[in-house]
């Protein structure tokens, strides 16, 4: 017999928008958004409620680049204790790797053959709003990103689950 282990709280149904709010009230919230919701009316409804509790929002486009997620790493310098991510798999992996980055100080090989970290306690909160369906990277504990040469590196480990995933179908659609 096998059992499958989702560490995550999911939720779905249409504007999610209070229970995302209750989720986050007094954090410090980082959103990291596909570009494609930066003009996105349901989004920026989502936004202007989580507006006070909003510390600054980074819009991506294209795969997680490693010189990308080391950019936004200094710009946060510590100042958040929640990352909103707002996309799909390529959206969830930057944001696992801004935390890995955090707890792990590296992004390659994490928990991988014989760099089994001890890292026990997590104090960041991952919040995912997954607008694809299929991907699975919101409830997934590896992340995959890549270096200047396109060479994926990746990681895993149970503290980068999303805490909470939204399956919001105004965001799907």
């Amino acid at each position: 017999k096998k059992r499958i282990f989702i560490p995550s709280k999911i939720f779905y149904g249409e504007n999610l928008n209070n229970e995302i709010y209750e989720c986050i009230k007094e954090k410090k919230v980082i959103i990291i958004a596909d570009n494609f919701f930066k003009n996105n009316s349901v989004f920026k409804k989502l936004k202007n409620k989580l507006n006070k509790y909003v510390v600054n929002t980074f819009y991506i486009s294209g795969p997680p680049k490693v010189e990308n997620i080391n950019k936004i790493f200094k710009k946060i310098n510590g100042k958040y204790n929640t990352i909103l991510s707002v996309g799909g798999g390529t959206i969830t992996d930057f944001s696992k790797a801004i935390i890995a980055k955090k707890y792990f100080g590296k992004l390659d090989g994490i928990n991988i053959g014989k760099d089994v970290s001890n890292y026990k306690k997590k104090n960041i909160q991952l919040i995912s709003l997954p607008t694809t369906v299929g991907s699975g990277a919101e409830t997934s504990r590896y992340y995959v990103v890549f270096d200047k040469n396109n060479k994926k590196i990746h990681g895993k480990s149970w503290n980068l689950c999303s805490d909470y995933v939204f399956i919001d179908y105004l965001l799907i659609k």
